[in-house]
């Protein structure tokens, strides 16, 4: 009998024999296929992140990126102002004044307030030069521009609020509908109207001022002003007034007409 050591062998052996064929028939595994992780992803180029149109930005591009073609675009209007500030400087006061007139008319001819923003942000801010000696600084320039955007511009104690509000101020007076300046009290709206008055009237401007204690005749004489201060609490008087009065109105004409046809009814049955 062989030794445990040689059986061992010969089925260990034995068993590769009978489990050869089985590995030689096993089919061979179909080729991997290649699996995109792109899902059709395209790398965007350069053309197509920086764009000349801002207006045309994609969505891809960081929220930083937009910010700074902003900031960008600020920079390039403050540029032009500045190239306009010999031309204003040499301008007498009384050519200043007409200068409003000249750029009533412009907008009335169709130019957006866009166009007329280097023009009239100059003129006001020479006009600041001359009758309160305060000249607006590059970045108060920028928050004017916010501002007309319809944008929040913050900015800490004593960086100039009062007068960043100037130039946005002048530019929408530009369409002879008023321009209003909101405060936080009936204090400040007088300050500032009063501190700024020289101002304006360099310009050729009327300035309005409306308390909380002001008369319906001084109201209506400030809100024909081309520049109007007054108070959040006076904004929201004067809401709600307009929205008493529009209901009163209907409540007449309502009153009248039932009158009316009452007395058509009346009329007629006779």
């Amino acid at each position: 009998m062989a030794p445990p050591s040689t059986m061992r062998l010969l089925a260990l052996v034995a068993t590769t024999c009978a489990l050869q064929p089985t590995l030689r028939t096993t089919p061979r595994r179909a080729g991997r296929t290649q699996v995109s992780m792109l899902g059709g992803f395209q790398m965007p180029t350069l053309d197509s992140l920086f764009k000349k149109d801002a207006k045309t930005i994609t969505s891809r591009e960081p929220g930083w990126l937009k910010e700074a073609r902003e900031v960008s675009g600020y920079a390039d209007r403050v540029a032009e102002i500045e190239a306009l500030a010999e031309t204003m400087a040499s301008k007498t006061d009384e050519e200043l004044r007409e200068n409003t007139l000249l750029l009533r008319q412009r907008r009335q001819s169709g130019e957006s307030l866009d166009d007329l923003l280097p023009e009239a942000f100059a003129a006001c801010r020479e006009a600041s030069t001359r009758s309160l000696g305060l000249r607006h600084y590059d970045v108060q320039l920028v928050g004017g521009m916010a501002l007309h955007e319809g944008k929040l511009a913050e900015m800490a104690t004593g960086e100039g609020k009062t007068l960043v509000a100037t130039c946005p101020l002048y530019l929408r007076s530009l369409d002879e509908k008023g321009a209003h300046v909101i405060t936080v009290n009936d204090y400040l709206a007088r300050r500032d109207a009063e501190t700024l008055q020289p101002l304006f009237d360099a310009l050729g401007l009327t300035v309005g001022v409306v308390q909380s204690e002001s008369t319906s005749d001084q109201r209506r004489a400030a809100y024909a002003c081309d520049a109007v201060w007054k108070s959040t609490s006076e904004s929201g008087a004067l809401r709600q007034r307009h929205a008493v009065e529009q209901a009163s109105r209907r409540w007449r004409e309502r009153a009248v007409n039932l009158i009316s046809t009452q007395v058509r009814r009346h009329v007629r049955y006779e």
